[in-house]
């Protein structure tokens, strides 16, 4: 998580969140769960974007967003 959105929001707002985008409730957004919402969505964004999402998002370099 950035320090902007940590100073923002709380613990449990941004848990809250990142269930939403945990859409088969692993505890990780992967590039799969992101671009499901992005379709269902309807937003206008290429694979490479959607990857460079997970991968600025991605601080251990698993290749998926966990909760921390």
């Amino acid at each position: 998580m950035t320090p902007r959105l940590l100073k923002n929001d709380s613990k449990d707002n941004i848990k809250s969140i990142f269930s939403l985008f945990d859409v088969d409730k692993t505890g990780f957004i992967s590039h799969r769960d992101l671009r499901k919402i992005v379709r269902e969505l309807s937003i206008d964004l290429t694979e490479e974007d959607i990857q460079d999402m997970i991968r600025r998002a991605d601080e251990d370099k698993d290749g998926f967003v966990s909760e921390e």
